[in-house]
């Protein structure tokens, strides 16, 4: 199972929940600076804590820095494909809105990278994965998927520019 990517290569994560985040890690230290805020929220439902989250530390970025998908549970497996990743147009309204509601799955991404994470491991991915510290290494995933239990998350790098994929660093963008 292959849970990075460096050069446009698919990832694949186990799935747990059927819930999936889209994050840029680089938000994931923002979120950290503050754990009580995160552990005394409520987080039964991932949907609306994603929400939550946007509103709380991004209040400028209009609700559509996080993604959100869901998938069956019982798939087992979550295959991701870099061809699958298209520019977000923030000017379609229609788009935005249903971004906003976590109708669809779009993200941004400012470090030129992101994880994709089942939504069991989202608050334990907040102590173990640190944006200076990211490895496409597979010692290093083998430590933290020790640490989680899984392996329900993965991480995906620009291939760079004129790879020949839509995903070429920073930017916003939507997966079908």
């Amino acid at each position: 199972m292959k849970q990075f990517s460096t050069t446009g290569e698919g990832i694949e994560i186990e799935i747990i929940t059927g819930e999936l985040f889209f994050i840029d890690p680089l938000y994931l230290g923002k979120i950290a600076t503050t754990p009580d805020r995160i552990k005394n929220t409520e987080k039964s439902r991932a949907k609306e804590y994603i929400k939550w989250l946007e509103k709380e530390f991004f209040p400028f970025g209009g609700g559509t820095l996080i993604g959100y998908k869901l998938v069956p549970k019982d798939t087992g497996i979550y295959s991701f494909d870099l061809k699958s990743m298209k520019l977000f147009d923030e000017d379609n309204e229609e788009l935005e809105s249903q971004s906003v509601q976590k109708n669809i799955t779009s993200f941004g991404v400012d470090s030129g990278s992101f994880l994709i994470i089942d939504w069991v491991n989202f608050q334990k991915i907040f102590e173990l994965v640190k944006f200076d510290d990211l490895l496409p290494d597979q010692q290093y995933f083998d430590n933290i998927n020790q640490q989680l239990g899984n392996k329900g998350w993965g991480y995906v790098l620009s291939p760079g520019i004129d790879s020949g994929y839509v995903f070429e660093g920073d930017g916003s963008y939507l997966v079908e």
